[in-house]
């Protein structure tokens, strides 16, 4: 398919929409009948979707096309709180702190045709995903604070990279006691300032000022940042949920090299990476949301290209099994 067929197919693809909205809207009363949109919408949006998969054309070779796409029908599309919010990127990406925030606290427009878009979203697998893979993580955290190596009396020092909103902390909080949470010593590290005032004053309901540490950096240079690799020596946990996506491999490598070098003995490392799944098309063409999907044997070689024991590594996904992880524990006894 040629540039100007997949433009075509867009532009087609979203005035369709755009009348199968309209019908909907028409024998709703203007949304007023709840149930009736709350069927309606859904299936208009995978008719379209489905036909716009037919096409074939995947990651950023779509993009001017959805925009196209966008256009077509943007004044229903606009009103849906969280597509549109990925797909303007107020924050200069799609998957910004507000936006995990908003997934995290399934938050829903009261807008009476956004709250079905909303909801649409909120029930993809990808949102999904992103709400099992923060329960994850706080389990294995909560585990290693009710459960100490040792004798217990050292604090666990937890990195997130690319923290974002840090609701993994607060699940932690949620769901351990005050006793073991006292030993919690937690970095975010986030490109985003505002994201990181947020989170600190989120988890300072849990939390002791001397708890919590903040670290502004470019997540892009991690691995080169000495200064950072110093402060991450050590480190008993490291998890990073949402930034291999948006990574080349040889960046991914390099990141992965270096966190795993950084943890203290018997500490863990828990990476996610989203393999192709069944929330892409509508991320990309609505969204205008790109990432690099990958599968686990190429998670597999590229621990191995980063120096990562294969004894010390496993990989699984999370429930829905749309995103990937790769655990390492270092120098396991």
């Amino acid at each position: 398919m040629n540039e100007n067929q997949l433009r075509e197919v867009a532009r087609g693809a979203g005035l369709r929409l755009n009348a199968a909205l309209e019908g909907v809207r028409a024998q709703s009363l203007d949304w007023t009948d709840v149930a009736l949109a709350a069927s309606s919408v859904p299936r208009a949006m995978d008719a379209c979707l489905e036909q716009l998969s037919a096409s074939g054309v995947w990651g950023s070779a779509n993009r001017a096309a959805s925009t196209i796409f966008w256009s077509a029908a943007e004044s229903f599309l606009e009103r849906g709180l969280l597509q549109r919010h990925a797909r303007t990127k107020p924050a200069g990406y799609a998957g910004d702190a507000d936006m995990l925030r908003m997934i995290h606290e399934r938050a829903v427009s009261d807008d009476s045709l956004g709250r079905h878009f909303d909801e649409y979203f909120q029930n993809q697998v990808a949102p999904q995903a992103v709400r099992n893979r923060a329960d994850l993580v706080a389990e294995q955290i909560r585990e290693r604070l009710e459960n100490p190596r040792g004798d217990g009396s050292q604090s666990l020092s937890v990195h997130l990279i690319g923290s974002g909103p840090a609701y993994e902390i607060v699940h932690v909080a949620n769901r351990t006691s005050r006793e073991a949470l006292s030993r919690l010593a937690v970095t975010l590290w986030d490109l985003d300032p505002r994201a990181l005032d947020e989170a600190r004053r989120r988890l300072a309901e849990f939390l002791s000022p001397d708890q919590i540490t903040t670290r502004r950096e470019n997540l892009n240079r991690l691995s080169r940042n000495k200064r950072a690799a110093e402060e991450l020596r050590g480190a008993d946990y490291i998890a990073c949920q949402g930034f291999l996506d948006y990574l080349a491999n040889e960046d991914l490598v390099a990141l992965l090299s270096s966190l795993h070098q950084s943890l203290a003995p018997n500490g863990e490392l828990m990476v996610f990476n989203f393999r192709d799944q069944a929330s892409r098309a509508y991320m990309e063409w609505v969204g205008n949301w790109y990432l690099n999907y990958r599968r686990e044997e190429e998670l597999a070689d590229l621990a191995d290209r980063a120096g990562v024991l294969s004894e010390s590594v496993s990989i699984g996904s999370e429930e829905t099994g749309a995103d990937l992880f790769l655990h390492v524990i270092r120098d396991r006894v």
